[in-house]
């Protein structure tokens, strides 16, 4: 008990003074979080040893950044773009692991080796994007919403991909029935958002709100966020992607600020603890042992990655479209363009083919009188 006030008490201090100093010197707060976990980790001072509960808090932290990230979304909306997040996710996964998994095979790597780490270096982190958006308050701006679109493909693709790895890797592997069995799991997923949208949570959480007593909602939205997440993960995918498609579902709803107002507080710091265990948990000998090993490779994926993301984007028009919907901001925010004067309706009055027009309550509508 007294080792785990002990360690309770370590991390909130230096996540406390941590968030201080990086708001005090305009760096993302993410960073600080890291450096806490490996300053406090087994390679730096071995003050915080990870561990089951530290884990645990950890995975919940995710589940809630996911949750609320999700609120911000709406099953609808996605299911309109669907098309388009297909394309581009499928070119992002395709064009960045297929270079990266020749250029290993080069170097010598065997093939099961090399087909993983290509993998792994298309994936992005849902968390770590999504926080930084939040932080940046461009989460529900094109751009964003677009991104953890495709980050949100990238989780459903790494379940079959996964698998498909290891059992091309290991002979003693799940065989193609599993494979199939965790993309139905998926849909099953999806499946039962969809219905549970209107015919469940909605109700119940329409009733609990009737009672008037807001410790209630709290509890029963924090019981919602990890119920999606062990249901996700009996079905074996992400805790967090669970917790997302309960966040779409419950966006539509007339819940969604309450919820987001109640449960901010707990994604702050439980978000947190999340990113103290990737530092925790980052193994600095190997990084001290071959710096300029590590160096090479960042300075060639970092580069690499974000031209081919933009090639499989620009693919997809979805770069074109965001530009186009930039320049109408920058138009309506110019001199008689703004909430004095009315727009001309040879501008304003229709969107383009491409879906550039007034997006997500961005923007000014024509006015209706002479």
């Amino acid at each position: 008990m007294q080792d785990l006030l002990g360690t309770t008490l370590i991390l909130l201090v230096a996540c406390s003074l941590a968030a201080a100093l990086t708001a005090r010197l305009n760096i993302p707060t993410l960073l600080g979080y890291l450096l806490v976990g490996v300053l406090l980790g087994p390679p730096v001072t071995a003050w915080i040893m990870p561990g089951p509960a530290l884990n645990f808090l950890s995975e919940l932290g995710v589940a809630l950044l996911l949750f609320m990230v999700g609120l911000e979304f709406s099953l609808g909306h996605f299911w309109l773009t669907r098309k388009t997040v297909l394309v581009a996710g499928t070119l992002q996964l395709a064009m960045v692991a297929a270079p990266v998994a020749l250029a290993l095979l080069w170097l010598g790597l065997p093939l099961d080796s090399a087909a993983l780490l290509g993998a792994a270096a298309a994936m992005s982190s849902t968390a770590l994007v999504s926080r930084q958006l939040a932080d940046q308050g461009e989460l529900t701006t094109r751009h964003g919403r677009g991104a953890i679109a495709v980050l949100v493909f990238q989780d459903l693709a790494s379940v079959p991909l996964l698998a498909l790895l290891a059992i091309w890797a290991r002979g003693d592997a799940p065989g193609l029935g599993r494979v199939l069995g965790e993309v139905a799991g998926v849909l099953l997923l999806f499946a039962v958002s969809a219905v549970a949208s209107r015919r469940l949570l909605h109700g119940l959480l329409g009733w609990v709100a009737r009672q008037g007593h807001e410790e209630s909602f709290v509890l029963v939205s924090l019981s919602l966020v990890v119920a999606a997440a062990a249901a996700a993960h009996a079905l074996g995918v992400s805790a967090a992607l669970g917790a997302f498609l309960a966040g779409m579902v419950l966006g539509e709803s007339d819940f969604r600020y309450h919820m987001e107002n109640h449960l901010k507080p707990f994604r702050d710091v439980l978000s947190g603890l999340f990113f103290v265990t990737i530092g925790l948990q980052l193994d600095t000998a190997q990084i001290v042992a071959a710096p300029l090993a590590v160096l090479g490779w960042l300075l060639a994926l970092v580069p690499l990655k974000m031209g081919l993301n933009f090639l499989a984007l620009r693919a997809t028009r979805l770069a074109r479209r965001h530009r186009a919907g930039s320049w109408r901001r920058v138009c309506a925010s110019a001199p008689g363009h703004g909430h004095a004067a009315a727009p001309d309706r040879r501008h304003h009055g229709a969107t383009d083919a491409g879906g550039a027009g007034v997006e997500h309550g961005v923007g000014t509508a024509p006015d209706p009188t002479p």
